[in-house]
């Protein structure tokens, strides 16, 4: 019952700050969309499921911890969250890892029964880029404000989103207050 209630009061939350952000339409303060290309990137990742925000946050948390117990501090980089598009069934489709400084073969366990095994995250000629803090009931703010930018600059999203975690989400800020940049791959509208 208290997990029920704590999701719900989460989805209220969400809504009335998108409520808000209705209200004020036109008025994206704050967001400025950066264009950048991006090199490929050797990333150590897990690919899951998650039925709703709650247990993709947890599912990133576990990722997180484990992987910085496992992963030598000279070989990991950063934490990234890949968003692949949604299916005709609300689960987040997510592949959560970490970039690496250089390649690697190594696979690290994490969570028990579960590993991060290594692969790449492909170069991008063209990267939408928004920077925001942290996962908290404003969250979708940043991506309208990039959607919105997308749109009206004639570029498409042309591959799935990433969240790049810019600081460490173990320490004291976690997950709603780390730094974190997100990523669209676009293309010229056709």
């Amino acid at each position: 019952m208290e997990q029920a209630l704590h999701e719900e009061a989460a989805r209220l939350r969400h809504i009335e700050s998108r409520i808000a952000q209705i209200d004020n339409e036109g008025c994206i303060d704050g967001y400025d969309v950066v264009t950048k290309s991006v090199e490929a990137i050797p990333f150590v990742s897990l690919r899951c499921s998650c039925q709703n925000m709650d247990e993709a946050l947890r599912m990133v948390g576990l990722v997180a911890e484990d992987g910085v117990r496992q992963i030598r501090p000279a070989l990991r980089d950063r934490l990234i969250v890949v968003s692949r598009a949604a299916s005709e069934t609300d689960t987040l489709d997510l592949e959560i890892g970490f970039s690496l400084t250089r390649p690697s073969n190594a696979t690290f366990r994490i969570g028990g029964d579960l590993a991060l095994r290594a692969g790449e995250l492909p170069a991008v000629e063209t990267m939408a880029t928004i920077v925001r803090q942290g996962a908290n009931a404003e969250s979708h703010a940043p991506f309208t404000a990039i959607g919105t930018w997308i749109e009206a600059n004639a570029y498409e999203i042309a591959g799935p989103c990433r969240e790049v975690f810019l600081e460490p989400v173990t320490g004291s800020a976690g997950l709603a207050g780390a730094l974190l940049e997100i990523q669209f791959p676009v293309r010229r509208a056709a």
